[in-house]
């Protein structure tokens, strides 16, 4: 009963995560962020939340290729959390996709504040320079 209690669950957030994801796609105001020769990264302006100093922002990656669990990802829409006063950030929900532009088969569902993942840690944003431009368009800086 217990098992199936959490089942529910995580089923229910999974759920929620998917209705936000498809709802922000409908109205998205896409704009690019980052393209190289392998890969697009791109932002949803409306997918900004902003509280006190703490910021969200969807962010979607397209046209590379990884392999978790032995099946090929080849885009993945990410929500990042930023502390805006201290310049720090995390991720929060990864959702990974077997084809390009967020379609195809959900190879992965992941939220990393489930359990203790070491992505949900607090980084700093001047590590990687994609992650420092992300926080001046979350934060507004």
């Amino acid at each position: 009963m217990i098992c199936l209690t959490l089942r529910r669950k995580i089923l229910k957030k999974w759920l929620f995560t998917f209705v936000l994801i498809v709802s922000n796609l409908v109205n998205a105001q896409v704009i690019e962020l980052h393209r190289n020769g392998h890969y697009t990264i791109y932002y949803d302006e409306k997918s900004i939340q902003r509280k006190g100093s703490i910021s969200l922002i969807e962010v979607t990656a397209s046209g590379y290729e990884e392999t978790i669990g032995g099946k090929v990802v080849k885009s993945a829409r990410s929500v990042y959390e930023f502390d805006c006063k201290k310049n720090l950030f995390r991720y929060l929900k990864r959702i990974s996709y077997s084809r390009e532009k967020l379609e195809g088969a959900v190879v992965e569902s992941k939220d990393f504040r489930m359990g203790r993942d070491k992505e949900a840690d607090w980084k700093a944003t001047n590590e990687i320079p994609l992650f420092a431009n992300l926080d001046e368009i979350a934060c507004r800086k």
